[in-house]
C-alpha cells in the first residue's frame, strides 16, 4: 500500500491514509452457472447451498402488524385521493415570476408542460401502486420466504485474531419494512442451530 501511495504522489498523506486502513474482503465478480459451483462456494444470487433437510428461511407473520397496516391503509387512501401537485393559479404565478426573471417563452412552455404533467393523475399507475400496497399488507399477515442475497465461504478468509472457527454463511433478507420479523427469525435460527 505504501508503494501505491508513493506512486500516486501521496507521500505527504501516507501516514494518515495508512492509519485509516481497515481489513476488507474484496469480492471479484465472475459469472458462472450455479450448478457448476462447488457446494459452499461464495456467491451472490443463484440458490443457497442449504444443509440437507433445512427448509428455506421464512419470515414469520408479524405478531402485531396493526400499526404498519394502518400506515399502509393511509398510503392507499393518499393514492386514491391525491391532490394536484400545483394548482393552475400557482402554476401561472410561478411562470410570471420566471418571465420577470428573464426566462424565454420556450423555457416557460417547457415548465408549463412539465408541471401540468405532475398535476394529472395516471389511473393505471395508481392501480399498480394500490395493488403493491395491498400485497404488502397481505405479506405482513403471512409467512414470507426470505430473498437469497449471498453465500459466503468464511473458511476461505483468514480467521480473525483469536478465532479458530471457520464456517459458511448464507445471507437472506426481506425488504426493509420487515427487519424486525427477520430479527425474530434469526434468533430462532440461532437458537435451533447454535450458529450465527
Amino acid at each position: 500500500m505504501h508503494e501505491s501511495l508513493r506512486k500516486a504522489g501521496l507521500n505527504d498523506y501516507a501516514r494518515g491514509i495508512e492509519a485509516s486502513v481497515r481489513p476488507v474482503v474484496l469480492f471479484v465478480r465472475r459469472q458462472e452457472k450455479d450448478d457448476t459451483l462447488a457446494v459452499g462456494t461464495s456467491k451472490m444470487a443463484g440458490n443457497p447451498d442449504l444443509p440437507p433437510g433445512m427448509p428455506w428461511p421464512i419470515r414469520p407473520a408479524l405478531a402485531s402488524p396493526e400499526r404498519r397496516l394502518a400506515q399502509l391503509r393511509k398510503e392507499i387512501d393518499d393514492v386514491r385521493n391525491a391532490k394536484p401537485a400545483m394548482s393552475e393559479r400557482d402554476l401561472e404565478q410561478l411562470l410570471q415570476t420566471m418571465r420577470a426573471s428573464g426566462a424565454s417563452e420556450q423555457d416557460l412552455e417547457r415548465m408549463r408542460h412539465a408541471l401540468r404533467g405532475q398535476t394529472q393523475r395516471n389511473p393505471k399507475m395508481d392501480a399498480i401502486r394500490i395493488a403493491w400496497l395491498q400485497a404488502r399488507m397481505a405479506a405482513l399477515r403471512t409467512e414470507f420466504p426470505l430473498a437469497f442475497i449471498a453465500q459466503l465461504d468464511l473458511g476461505r478468509c483468514p480467521p480473525s485474531p483469536g478465532s479458530t472457527r471457520r464456517c459458511r454463511a448464507a445471507v437472506c433478507s426481506p425488504s426493509s419494512w420487515m427487519r424486525s420479523a427477520m430479527t425474530m427469525a434469526r434468533r430462532r435460527f440461532i437458537a435451533r442451530t447454535g450458529t450465527t
